[in-house]
């Protein structure tokens, strides 16, 4: 468990808003999925679209920093 915790910062350090956003989504997934479970009938059918649409844009932008900051790593390191 220690290990993951150490992975889990170096991560960070690299790539601070990536990781807010994997952390985030992760929590927002877990949310989303107790809805779904234990709420099915005092949710109406439009906040649970707008959540799961909430689920896809933090999942789009996790996706899309975590790239970017991957090929920005790459890149610093072919300069060194």
């Amino acid at each position: 468990m220690f290990v993951m915790f150490e992975k889990l910062f170096q991560r960070a350090n690299k790539c601070p808003i990536a990781c807010l956003l994997k952390v985030l989504l992760g929590v927002i997934f877990i949310y989303t999925g107790h809805i779904a479970i234990s709420h099915q009938l005092n949710v109406s059918p439009y906040s649970f679209i707008l959540l799961l649409a909430l689920v896809a844009v933090i999942a789009t932008l996790a996706v899309a920093t975590h790239s970017s900051c991957r090929l920005r790593n790459m890149n610093n390191c072919n300069d060194e």
